[in-house]
């Protein structure tokens, strides 16, 4: 007999994936059949089924089943990524979408939209004299996201200071990233609550000579800063979706972190990564995460 758990994460992935054919059918006759398929393009990132304990003594667990979507037009431009997830628990299935717009002004996104139970927040970008991103600020901030990313570059380092104005006051998370060519090779991480209070992590990679899926659109470097800084989850996302930020993929990851640098929690994380018969790369199985595999879809 399958587990009833399973029975309904599939369920919920196939509503999932009607929700997401309902939700795109107008782009079907644009900008996918404009795909320039000589230079593969990232078409869908399946990530495994996650499972969290609710908040609450003896309630069930849930697993959450996301998948996200790219659109382009027929200059290859990224012009929308929508992300769809069902949460499953006690048999009672839960969806949500958050849909990505962007603009551009020339090659590069001036700005883009998130969009979430038909509440729309904006985004403005800012770039310097290399085209390099400076600024991600919300220009029509919320409780819950009231949200200013600054950037700024020395040689092989690049400095990201987030702060997030919440009721409780300013939290500031400052990311400090060394590089080697395009890759990350080593990154600082310090959140301060507004408490004054401190969280850090300290990530090492070990890159390989894959290209990361997200390299094959046209916004990787605000792709970086998406996971880099993943809200609340901001800690968990720099533990276990760390790939998500390199240009080649990591095959392995080593973390310290703690509220303190002299006692720290240490991890390590080694990643199996395949490829498909193009030689692009098909999946990522973190082996220490219960070999969770995230897949990867192309035009």
């Amino acid at each position: 007999m399958i587990p009833l758990k399973i029975v309904d994460m599939k369920r919920a992935f196939a509503v999932l994936l009607i929700f997401v054919t309902a939700i795109t059918a107008c782009k079907k006759n644009t900008d996918q059949q404009n795909i320039n398929t000589s230079d593969p393009k990232l078409k869908s990132i399946t990530h495994p089924t996650d499972t969290s304990q609710a908040l609450c003594v003896g309630c069930p667990p849930i697993y959450t089943q996301t998948k996200e979507y790219f659109f382009y037009d027929n200059a290859d431009k990224l012009t929308s990524r929508i992300v769809v997830s069902s949460s499953t628990t006690n048999s009672i299935t839960r969806m949500d979408s958050v849909i990505y717009t962007y603009s551009y002004t020339g090659p590069l996104i001036s700005g883009y939209s998130e969009t979430k139970n038909n509440v729309s927040i904006y985004h403005l970008l800012l770039y310097n004299l290399q085209n390099r991103l400076i600024l991600d600020s919300v220009t029509n901030p919320q409780s819950d996201n009231n949200r200013v990313s600054s950037f700024r570059y020395l040689p092989d380092t690049a400095i990201q200071t987030t702060r997030i104005t919440a009721a409780l006051g300013v939290t500031t998370i400052i990311d400090t990233l060394a590089y080697v060519g395009n890759n990350i090779r080593v990154e600082r991480i310090k959140n301060i609550n507004p408490n004054n209070t401190f969280y850090y992590r300290e990530l090492t990679y070990t890159v390989s000579p894959y290209k990361n899926p997200y390299a094959c659109s046209n916004n990787f470097e605000l792709f970086a800063s998406e996971y880099r800084n993943g809200g609340a989850l901001a800690i968990s996302f720099s533990i276990f979706t760390p790939q998500n930020i390199l240009y080649n993929l990591a095959t392995r990851v080593d973390v310290r972190y703690g509220s303190t640098p002299a006692m720290p929690t240490q991890v390590s994380n080694p990643y199996s990564i395949t490829l498909n018969s193009q030689g692009i790369v098909q999946s990522v199985a973190n082996i220490n995460n219960q070999n969770k595999v995230t897949l990867f879809e192309y035009y």
